[in-house]
């Protein structure tokens, strides 16, 4: 079985500003993704993800807690990324 996943690079050009999640169990950065829902487009599930990533919601992910975004400038972002 397999999975499919949907990630995004959110960016506001003018700023150069992105937005990363830290997961402070592992103090590991990554870009926002997660996993497509059942009936849900990728192009959907990018959207819901992008909202709920940047939103913080809650649901009911287990990980979810270890997880917070952050809006970094991209330069930060890259060096963050490249670990």
């Amino acid at each position: 079985d397999f999975m499919l996943g949907a990630g995004m690079v959110i960016i506001q050009p003018a700023t150069a500003n992105v937005v990363l999640i830290h997961e402070a169990a592992k103090n590991f950065w990554f870009l926002p993704k997660g996993r497509k829902d059942v009936g849900e487009s990728l192009e959907q599930a990018v959207l819901r993800e992008a909202h709920e990533e940047v939103r913080h919601l809650k649901t009911g992910m287990p990980d979810e807690a270890h997880y917070q975004a952050h809006v970094l400038k991209l330069r930060q972002a890259l060096d963050l990324l490249e670990g």
